[in-house]
């Protein structure tokens, strides 16, 4: 390797940074917590009111969805791997835990849902 290609892996790399930060402080607090087991619908949990439920997954696999403090996460999981216990507290739009053993998804949704994605605009 020469020179140069230090030195474009190097803007690459900071453009890359540059992105990631820009992406985390423009990402907006999302408001409802939308529970799904195997792509249906099963709660849509609001952020500013504190909740636990259990969710009953694929083959009867269980999750203990917590909305605490704004924030939501997995406490328990009847899963193997515990992935989804792990993942950290979410708060923000799109963002999402998912236990691919009991195909529970949580995800983040925000005011507004938008007709568009982010790449066709």
């Amino acid at each position: 390797m020469k020179k140069n290609d230090f030195v474009l892996i190097a803007c690459l790399l900071v453009v890359i940074g540059v992105f990631l930060v820009v992406f985390q402080y423009t990402s907006k607090a999302g408001e409802i917590a939308v529970v799904k087991v195997e792509g249906e619908v099963m709660e849509r949990l609001p952020l500013n009111i504190d909740t636990e439920i259990v969710v009953t997954g694929k083959n009867g696999g269980t999750n203990k969805v917590i909305v605490k403090d704004g924030y939501v996460s997995v406490a328990e999981a009847s899963c193997p791997d515990h992935y989804c216990v792990k993942h950290k507290k979410i708060k923000k739009d799109k963002e999402t835990i998912v236990c691919l053993p009991n195909e529970v998804v949580v995800e983040i949704e925000g005011k507004t849902k938008n007709e568009l994605d982010t790449i066709a605009r």
